[in-house]
């Protein structure tokens, strides 16, 4: 059976009468994900923002190669400054502490949001736009 299951571990035990063996397994899984998505990203067209946008999106939220992805996340929004890209990019400027650059980002964000068809879910970039501009 598997146990102490973990993102990027498990023990595999192996129990027989009495006896009881547990071998840990354990998987890089962002070093494997960053990788593969460094060979997509190389393999794209130049005018694919999203890839640069979900692989800048994965490294922020893991908080690795914070600088290529911020660079990543820069070049989508150069191809197709879109709601998801620029809503990113907002809470990464809020998040390092620039709350004010983050909030101008935000309405390009938001607004682009609106604009879009469908239009997207804009409540949870208006609501960090709320508290970065509250005083």
């Amino acid at each position: 059976s598997f146990e102490n299951l973990t993102p990027t571990s498990a023990d595999l035990v192996l129990s027989w009468e009495k006896l009881r063996v547990a071998v840990p397994i354990t998987v890089d899984v962002n070093a494997i994900t960053l990788a593969k998505g460094r060979k997509e990203l190389a393999a794209s067209m130049s005018d694919d923002w999203r890839t640069r946008h979900r692989l800048a999106q994965f490294c922020y939220d893991q908080g690795i190669a914070l600088d290529d992805a911020s660079k990543w996340l820069d070049q989508s929004i150069a191809i197709r400054p879109a709601y998801s890209n620029q809503a990113l990019r907002a809470r990464w400027l809020a998040k390092d502490g620039n709350k004010q650059e983050a909030a101008k980002v935000a309405q390009k964000a938001i607004a682009a949001g609106k604009a879009a068809k469908p239009p997207a879910d804009t409540s949870s970039l208006e609501k960090d736009l709320a508290a970065w501009t509250a005083k």
